[in-house]
């Protein structure tokens, strides 16, 4: 399914304020770390984008999380990566990290309902 830039970018900046930044705050307790979405550079931005490209694409959440989790499965396990994040989650575990990515996937989802068809729409105008 392709969407329109525009329409893109309204389901990133819901994947960005919808689901890291409340997570920021539950872990810190305080106001999130993380600049607001019209604070953030470009190449930022983009990341967000391609999140929410990749959620809408993504027929299954086991698809959406299978690339979500790549890194796990194609990083050396003595590299920095490995040591810093920890073995790979699995789609059946009960963690913060996957329920994230899965509140990314139906948020993403939830926008292409007919029901909000009208906010896609016009914000692509």
């Amino acid at each position: 399914m392709t969407l329109p830039s525009r329409a893109l970018e309204v389901a990133a900046k819901a994947l960005y304020e919808g689901t890291l930044l409340p997570f920021q705050l539950i872990q810190s307790g305080a106001a999130p770390a993380h600049p607001a979405w019209d604070e953030m550079d470009e190449r930022a931005r983009q990341h967000y984008v391609r999140r929410a490209q990749k959620a809408i694409e993504s027929p299954t959440f086991a698809d959406y999380y299978a690339w979500c989790t790549l890194a796990w499965r194609t990083a050396p396990p003595d590299s920095a990566f490995a040591a810093e994040m920890g073995p790979e989650p699995q789609a059946g575990d009960d963690t913060e990290h996957m329920r994230g990515h899965r509140a990314e996937y139906y948020l993403a989802h939830h926008l292409l309902r007919a029901d909000d068809a009208a906010l896609l729409t016009e914000s692509a105008a």
